[in-house]
């Protein structure tokens, strides 16, 4: 995967799980969005660390 490409998921996933986060916390749903976090923290790691970034050709 490129480091563009990588950029654009994180932001994508960001994106998508803080419209989530904010629904939840609106709704005082604290237990999920801890879990939210988690899960959002967990996507972060494996993108940047554990993906391959390859150059553009």
């Amino acid at each position: 995967m490129t480091k563009y490409t990588k950029i654009k998921v994180t932001i994508a996933i960001t994106f998508l799980m803080g419209f989530g986060f904010y629904m939840m916390i609106r709704k005082n749903l604290y237990i999920p969005c801890a879990i939210l976090a988690v899960v959002w923290l967990s996507h972060m790691i494996y993108f940047i660390f554990k993906v391959d970034t390859c150059k553009p050709k």
